[in-house]
């Protein structure tokens, strides 16, 4: 089965965003994949992991730049990481 990866892109109730890569295969159904992920914003599909890896690296990038990325942040969405 031919693999490829899914950059999955979210936004959390405090406007803080994240991403991940998820590995899925020809015969998965993305559509169901997809539908269960809360604040999900945007799948989009890499047919090779160092591809989407580009991507999502670019992307935390410039959230921690602009101060929306989640991982940043405690659970409550306002105070700032200890690291």
């Amino acid at each position: 089965m031919k693999k490829f990866y899914l950059l999955i892109q979210d936004k959390d109730k405090h406007g803080h965003f994240s991403a991940w890569i998820r590995p899925v295969t020809n015969s998965d159904n993305i559509a169901a994949i997809v539908a269960g992920i809360p604040g999900i914003m945007a799948a989009n599909i890499y047919p090779t992991k160092k591809e989407a890896a580009r991507v999502w690296d670019m992307l935390i990038k410039y959230w921690q730049q602009d101060g929306v990325y989640k991982w940043d942040y405690m659970p409550d969405g306002v105070t700032p990481a200890p690291f």
